[in-house]
């Protein structure tokens, strides 16, 4: 009887077998280089993630900045006494992890952390108690590698027709999955009136609450009031009384 790996793997393999390498616009000049490819791909993604002058606004990135400082501030000098992680957190965390996924630009995956058992879980845990101490995060946690992914429907000779995709670092995945569980408690304390940013509800809940208020203030011919606030601008106030 055949192997149902053995059959599997032929079947995939199958699958995969591409026509040839396809052609890529790099500088205006077709390459099926895989090593021009690469490197295009490369420059392109590095050119999305910085900023351009063309579109720079220095004031909005003074704001930016000082509402940075101010939530750092804030954070350090006015923070409760930090709750450690425990070791049932950090094996919690680590049973979340999705199987069957990508390796990390180190090869690692979900599956090596998992089968490492207890002893990494205690070495992870006060990692991640000496990183919450600390207040900072590891620059492995912060980087990853791009895949191009084809966006359908678009020129599959130009570089922008791809979608980067970014494997991030398993550890700073459990790290988040540890903080998302901290903050989903947070949450309970927050309004029932919070449309955004929020699990299972949108802005546009929140439009249409508005929009049913007003024809039901027109309808039965009574003032209608609704009050706005621009975050940046209550964020500068805020700032400007501390300093005072």
């Amino acid at each position: 009887m055949e192997n149902p790996a053995s059959t599997f793997f032929n079947k995939n393999k199958g699958e995969n077998i591409h026509q040839g390498t396809v052609a890529l616009d790099v500088g205006g000049i077709e390459s099926d280089s895989p090593i021009e490819q690469r490197r295009a791909f490369a420059n392109f993604y590095e050119d999305l993630a910085v900023p351009k002058d063309d579109r720079f606004d220095a004031k909005t990135f003074e704001a930016s900045k000082t509402r940075c400082w101010l939530i750092e501030k804030l954070a350090i000098y006015e923070r409760e006494e930090i709750i450690p992680f425990t070791i049932l957190e950090g094996g919690n965390a680590i049973k979340t992890l999705n199987n069957n996924k990508a390796s990390d630009e180190y090869g690692l995956s979900a599956e090596h952390i998992k089968f490492a058992g207890e002893p990494l879980v205690d070495v992870l845990t006060d990692l991640f108690n000496q990183i919450l101490k600390e207040g900072n995060i590891p620059d492995i946690f912060k980087t990853g590698y791009i895949t191009p992914v084809f966006k359908k429907g678009k020129n599959v000779s130009k570089v922008e027709s791809n979608r980067g995709i970014t494997v991030a670092s398993i550890f700073g995945k459990i790290f988040e999955k540890l903080l998302l569980v901290r903050f989903s408690a947070m949450n309970r304390n927050q309004s029932n009136l919070q449309f955004g940013f929020t699990k299972d509800t949108s802005p546009a809940i929140a439009a249409l609450l508005v929009s049913e208020a007003a024809l039901d203030s027109k309808q039965r011919r009574v003032p209608f009031i609704l009050g706005t606030l621009d975050s940046q601008k209550a964020y500068l106030m805020l700032f400007t009384m501390i300093s005072c």
